[in-house]
């Protein structure tokens, strides 16, 4: 299998394309949804022998354009680079889980927590 280097645009315009029906209609169908997901989920392109990885330096913006941009996020998991490793505890490493230990459906928790008490 070929590893071959996205940007993260590039990904996600490869992730829309695989989400329209193959006969070019602006509709998503379950192909679709299921070809999209693999995608974004494991990386694995589902018409190509290839494993995409998302280059996180290509295509970055200049100091320039910062104040234009309004970056909103949902933090999943946070990843760092360090050259001296400066950490005064030990690191916590988790295998990635197989697709089928995976959650299917959002769980996301919707509540309001102020002063450590959770308000629905």
């Amino acid at each position: 299998m070929d590893i071959v280097r996205y940007s993260l645009r590039n990904f996600a315009l490869e992730a829309l394309r695989l989400k329209k029906r193959r006969d070019n209609l602006n509709e998503t169908d379950e192909d679709g949804l299921r070809r999209y997901m693999a995608f974004v989920l494991t990386g694995r392109h589902p018409d190509q022998d290839e494993q995409a990885i998302v280059d996180v330096l290509a295509d970055q913006i200049s100091p320039d354009d910062v104040d234009i941009l309004e970056v909103l996020r949902d933090f999943d998991s946070l990843n760092g680079v360090s050259e001296d490793l400066p950490f005064v505890i030990s690191i916590a490493v988790y295998p990635v889980p197989r697709f089928e230990d995976t959650l299917k459906k959002d769980c996301m928790l919707t509540c309001l927590i102020s002063n450590n008490v959770c308000a629905t």
